[in-house]
């Protein structure tokens, strides 16, 4: 077991004006990490809130290939990868969480361009629970971060542009003191949410290279709601123009779209603009009980969880941002409650 030395490379303000993470202070094996230069920064203020960075513990299964499909597995205690692609159905190649980790309830989770994993997930097997979000290395390898989040907070999916710099949560409130809303979060800490009275119950999140944030969900009376962040903070807009009948993982594509998973309608609605006015490119069926997903490295197919009752599956489709989804194949070898999937990596033009 190799132990990870870590410390407050970059202060939040420093990461918030750009400053990319140290290029030292890991002592495992794995890649190498990108250049700050070649990351996008999260932007800020990711105000420090007295979380602290928990000890690394780098021990996971053995690595698989350098193209994978993770998903999550709500049920389980740990995050799945299967062969990109896995027509053939050939079950999972490696994983992370479990047993040297637990990785409980992990619902949307995020990987970056670079095929860095983002997993929100609750670690502790009696109270107090521990909700913290975690950064793997590509290919099932060594952990880079992990921070706890805010108490009575729950982190329901992730984004990233540069995981190893930090990440963008969705968040959902476990007690009448907490809210729903987007939690910025870096190797530093996790700040306070940013929070609009329209969603009442946080769902998806996603974050463009120039630094916006839409986080999508439900509020009164579970009416769909879609609000833009112009800068990852402050209350946002209420977005115009949706179509949704509800909302889970949201994606960016190669022209900059926004993908919205809608689970109810068991579609997905692929929008432009959204700043805060959406204008529909297209609009697609997707099978049975679509959850959280995400595009492939040329954002040409697109992989969404899918926990039905009627049979566990991981949904593969093909994608343009002009016709949307159009379906492929599904993979059912060893798949659980998996209500999240991402390709690693994913398309890096958003």
């Amino acid at each position: 077991m190799f132990a990870l030395s870590y410390w407050r490379c970059v202060p939040p303000l420093a990461l918030a004006a750009g400053l990319g993470a140290c290029s030292g202070g890991i002592g495992s094996p794995g890649s190498p990490l990108p250049s700050a230069a070649a990351q996008t920064t999260i932007p800020g203020p990711i105000p420090a809130v007295g979380i602290r960075s928990l000890g690394l513990d780098t021990r996971v299964r053995p690595a698989g290939k350098s193209n994978l499909i993770y998903a999550s597995n709500t049920l389980g205690e740990d995050v799945d990868a299967w062969p990109n692609p896995d027509t053939e159905n050939l079950g999972p190649t490696c994983a992370i969480g479990a047993p040297y980790q637990t990785l409980k309830y992990v619902k949307g989770f995020a990987v970056d361009p670079y095929g860095y994993l983002v997993v929100p997930a609750e670690i502790s097997n009696s109270a107090p629970y521990t909700w913290t979000v975690s950064v793997w290395k590509p290919n099932c390898n060594a952990r880079v971060w992990q921070v706890e989040l805010p108490s009575n907070e729950i982190a329901v999916d992730a984004y990233s542009n540069g995981a190893t710099n930090g990440a963008v949560l969705a968040v959902q409130r476990t007690s009448s003191s907490a809210v729903n809303g987007l939690v910025v979060c870096a190797p530093s800490g996790c700040g306070l949410p940013f929070t609009n009275p329209a969603i009442t119950y946080a769902n998806g999140v996603a974050v463009s290279k120039k630094g916006e944030c839409w986080l999508q969900g439900s509020g009164q009376g579970s009416v769909y709601e879609l609000v833009y962040f112009p800068n990852c903070n402050g209350s946002g807009e209420l977005a115009t123009g949706v179509r949704n009948s509800s909302g889970y993982g949201l994606f960016i594509d190669t022209e900059g779209h926004l993908g919205s998973i809608d689970g109810q309608a068991e579609k997905l609605w692929v929008y432009s603009g959204c700043n805060p006015a959406c204008s529909l490119v297209s609009q697609s069926t997707l099978m049975n009980t679509p959850v959280y997903g995400g595009l492939d490295a040329k954002g040409e197919n697109l992989v969404i969880g899918d926990p039905c009752e009627c049979g566990e599956t991981l949904d593969v489709y093909k994608y343009s941002p002009t016709s949307g989804a159009t379906y492929s194949y599904s993979i059912t070898n060893e798949v659980g409650a998996d209500w999240g999937a991402h390709f690693s990596p994913r398309n890096k033009k958003t």
